[in-house]
């Protein structure tokens, strides 16, 4: 990794679609499960992206939320030989609120596993509603 006031020649640079919830659904529907993915972006190239890119891979991108005044959230890792750092904007994550997962509860009748990735980051989350909405799932 580079020092202050350097650089490092990168030999490529990935962009991928991730976060612990999208990877575990991806993963889910790449084997036949029926998966239903409620998340968000925002209204700009990198949610964009990120719906190109896993419509394209045949995933349900219809409950995907867009922020129409935010950027999309987005880690940037720097991966070393031994370890890795983390540059995070978590913005569409920070906005993404309990409202919006009642706005498709539908979804989750008959469901059977309920999988939340990434809470620690999901300040909108943190709330005393979300705790009741989780208890309802039950």
């Amino acid at each position: 990794l580079p020092l202050w006031d350097s650089d490092v020649e990168a030999e490529s640079v990935k962009m991928v679609p991730g976060g612990s919830a999208l990877n575990q659904g991806r993963h889910l529907h790449a084997l036949g499960m029926a998966v239903r993915f409620v998340g968000a972006v925002g209204k700009d190239a990198m949610g964009q992206s990120l719906l190109e890119q896993i419509s394209g891979q045949g995933f349900p991108t219809d409950t995907i939320k867009m922020f129409s005044n935010l950027p999309s959230s987005v880690c940037i890792v720097l991966s070393g030989p031994a370890d890795r750092a983390f540059v995070s904007c978590y913005s569409t994550t920070d906005a993404f609120t309990t409202r919006d997962l009642r706005e498709q509860a539908k979804l989750l009748e008959g469901c059977t596993h309920f999988h939340l990735g990434g809470y620690f980051n999901m300040k909108g989350l943190q709330t005393h509603e979300f705790t009741e909405f989780v208890r309802s799932c039950r």
